[in-house]
C-alpha cells in the first residue's frame, strides 16, 4: 500500500483470505488485518461499496473481540469513508467522533488529529463550514509527522495532505479563494515531497485543480492538470485509473475556460465515459 501497489496488495489479500478461511484462523489477528486489508485495496481499485463495508466490519468486530485498539481506528476509518461514499454524512460525522474518542485513549499521539479531519470532511459535506474549518485547523496544528510512513499504510493518502486538501475547499466556499489556493498548493507540495504517487493524485484531483478552477486561475490549473496527467499515468495500477479520467475531465474544463467549448465537452464526456 505505502509503494501505492494497490492492486498488487489486493490480490495477496484475497488468496492470504482464501488460505485463512480453509485453516484454522478463523477468529484470529491475521484474519483481522486481512480484513482490513481487503477493505483499503477496495477503496481503490473497486466499486463494490458492500464488500468494502463488510471487509471493515468483520475487522471492526474482531478487533473489538480481540481488544486491539489499533485495528479498531482502522476500521473505524474504513467504514466512516464508506458512509462518505455513500452519502451518508449524519453516519460517517458519528463514526469520525466514535474514532477521536478511540484515539484519545490510545498511546500513539498521532492518530487525534486524523479524528479531527475525519469530523471535519464530515462536517464540510455537511455544510457546517465554520465546524469544518474548525476541525481541519486543529488536526494540521496537532499533526505528529513522526509516524508519517505508518499512516500511508493505514490510511491510505497522507493525513497531513488530506487535512490541506478538505481545508482548501472549505475555505473556497466561505469566500476566501486566496486562502483556499494556499491550501490546495500545499497539500500538492506535501505530497510531491512525501513521492507517495496516490497522495499526489488525490491532491491535485480533489483540492489542486478544481480551486483553481474555481477560482479562475486557468494558469495553475494548466500545470496541474498536467502534472495529474503525469502522476496518474505513472503506473498501470488501476487504483490510478481513476485519478487519469478525472484528469481528462479537467483538461475539458480547462479548454472550456480557454473557449474551446466543443473541445473541451468532448474531453469532459470522454472522462465521465472513462471514469465509469
Amino acid at each position: 500500500m505505502q509503494l501505492s501497489l494497490v492492486e498488487e496488495c489486493l490480490g495477496r489479500v484475497r488468496r492470504a483470505l482464501a488460505a485463512v478461511a480453509a485453516g484454522a484462523d478463523r477468529g484470529t489477528r491475521r484474519e483481522m488485518k486481512l480484513h482490513a486489508a481487503l477493505g483499503a485495496s477496495l477503496i481503490y481499485t473497486a466499486r463494490d461499496v458492500p464488500e468494502i463495508a463488510a471487509s471493515f466490519a468483520r475487522a471492526l468486530e474482531l478487533a473489538e473481540n480481540l481488544d486491539d485498539a489499533e485495528y479498531r481506528l482502522r476500521s473505524l476509518w474504513g467504514l466512516w469513508l464508506v458512509n462518505v461514499i455513500r452519502g451518508q454524512h449524519p453516519a460517517a460525522l458519528a463514526l469520525a467522533e466514535k474514532f477521536l474518542t478511540v484515539a484519545s485513549t490510545y498511546p500513539e499521539p498521532s492518530h487525534c488529529p486524523i479524528g479531527e479531519r475525519m469530523i471535519g470532511a464530515a462536517e464540510h459535506h455537511l455544510g457546517n463550514q465554520p465546524g469544518a474549518r474548525r476541525h481541519l485547523e486543529r488536526a494540521l496544528a496537532h499533526h505528529v509527522a513522526s509516524d508519517e510512513k505508518s499512516h500511508l499504510v493505514d490510511f491510505t493518502v497522507d493525513h497531513r495532505v488530506m487535512s490541506h486538501v478538505y481545508l482548501a475547499r472549505v475555505l473556497w466556499l466561505q469566500g476566501f479563494s486566496d486562502q483556499a489556493m494556499r491550501n490546495a498548493e500545499t497539500s500538492v507540495e506535501e505530497a510531491y515531497t512525501a513521492d507517495h504517487t496516490l497522495s499526489v493524485c488525490y491532491a491535485l484531483a480533489v483540492a489542486a485543480c478544481p480551486v483553481a478552477l474555481l477560482t479562475g486561475n486557468l494558469n495553475a490549473m494548466e500545470r496541474y492538470v498536467r502534472m495529474l496527467l503525469a502522476w496518474s499515468a505513472r503506473s498501470a495500477d488501476i487504483s490510478l485509473k481513476r485519478f487519469l479520467a478525472w484528469a481528462h475531465s479537467y483538461q475539458g474544463a480547462l479548454a472550456i475556460g480557454q473557449q474551446d467549448s466543443v473541445g473541451g465537452i468532448r474531453l469532459v464526456r470522454a472522462g465521465f465515459d472513462e471514469y465509469r
